[in-house]
């Protein structure tokens, strides 16, 4: 089997300090954008802002979370392993949005936690205890998969055992077993 690709280790590296002028153009434009539209979302409301904050720090980083453990499967090709943690940081998009506007230092990122302040109040906060709750309900979730798999091999094991040390002819009980009349 052949390793990933060479060509795509290169360029992410390249991307992340700012090599391409389409990450400069998404660093001025993506921090404000987010903003807007979840302040029209929430419309001033704080707890319109926990709530869409929490659905989406949640609900982002359990699926993500989620899909990426995909990624050991045997059936994915280095390619479909690659695809698979693409989807699995597109579906955690809406969480690195919120960081990006919440630590951001551009102009940008300040229009943002402005517009954040004013049109969706509280959605910062609870957008990073929704990440936080749902990476622990996947490691909850994750634990109570492996502790069922874990019984399971053990419950076949006893059977097996079980089966192996049983013989054919019936064990004869020493007690007698009452009847209906007794």
């Amino acid at each position: 089997s052949r390793g990933p690709p060479r060509r795509c280790a290169v360029a992410v590296p390249a991307a992340g300090r700012g090599g391409w002028p389409a990450g400069n153009i998404a660093a001025s434009v993506v921090p404000r954008w987010w903003a807007q539209h979840i302040g029209q979302r929430v419309d001033g409301s704080l707890g319109a802002g926990a709530a869409w904050g929490f659905g989406y720090g949640f609900f982002a980083t359990f699926l993500s979370l989620l899909i990426l453990v995909q990624v050991r499967r045997k059936l994915f090709n280095w390619w479909g392993k690659l695809g698979v943690i693409v989807l699995a940081l597109a579906v955690s998009a809406p969480s690195f949005m919120t960081l990006a506007v919440t630590i951001g230092s551009g102009k940008s990122s300040h229009a943002g936690r402005r517009i954040f302040d004013v049109n969706a109040p509280g959605f910062q906060w609870a957008t990073a205890i929704g990440v936080g709750v749902g990476a622990c309900a996947f490691f909850f979730v994750a634990f109570l998969m492996w502790r069922s798999r874990s019984n399971k091999i053990k419950l076949a094991e006893m059977r097996r055992y079980v089966d192996s040390n049983q013989t054919s002819a019936p064990v004869e009980s020493s007690q007698s077993v009452p009847s209906a009349n007794d």
